[in-house]
């Protein structure tokens, strides 16, 4: 196994694999609570509503490979034109996105994900209260609690698988650089 930069890039990609089947099993819970409320919401077994979440779902999942798609596209073109700078910037950081924001000297963007977790929950707790009560807008907010549930779910899934793929494919061609010796330890080329 080589040491130096190259081997802190190798297990940069393995922290990529590990969070991405992370963040896919992490949706298994979401998917459950997204099928109970849609459920809920709509007649049993397959009314509009929960029909309403498998193309949310499916919308989001063809969103998050879009994006991760374009995420990774940057990130290839960026390791062409500057991969020595990508393995020095490689040692002060964990994930890939950090190494493409130090490569590039952007400053650290504040996460908002915590925000739309928290709004989720919330749109689904009052959707849950809103059924308990029988209330007359309850099916609308189902709908719409619904599609952000599905979109979320699909968005992270799509997002996860590809970046999953990804990181494989770059881990494969690096050590197969590694082995014909084009690229060094110290990740110069």
């Amino acid at each position: 196994m080589p040491r130096g930069v190259t081997d802190q890039f190798l297990k940069i990609l393995a922290n990529e694999r590990r969070h991405a089947v992370r963040a896919a099993l992490w949706m298994l819970p979401l998917a459950a609570v997204a099928y109970f409320m849609a459920e809920m919401t709509d007649r049993p077994l397959f009314g509009s509503i929960v029909l309403l979440a498998i193309v949310a779902t499916a919308l989001g999942l063809a969103a998050g490979l879009l994006y991760a798609r374009f995420a990774t596209s940057r990130y290839n073109d960026s390791l062409r034109a500057q991969w020595n700078q990508w393995m020095r910037m490689s040692l002060q950081c964990a994930r890939v996105h950090e190494v493409a924001r130090s490569v590039a000297s952007r400053p650290r963007v504040p996460q908002l994900a915590g925000v739309g977790w928290a709004a989720l929950f919330l749109a689904n707790a009052l959707l849950f209260a809103a059924l308990w009560k029988d209330a007359d807008w309850s099916v609308a907010l189902g709908a719409a609690v619904t599609t952000a549930n599905g979109l979320v779910l699909g968005t992270i899934l799509g997002y996860s698988s590809w970046t999953f793929g990804w990181a494989i494919r770059f881990d494969q061609a690096l050590h197969e650089l590694l082995a014909e010796g084009k690229v060094g330890l110290w990740g110069e080329i």
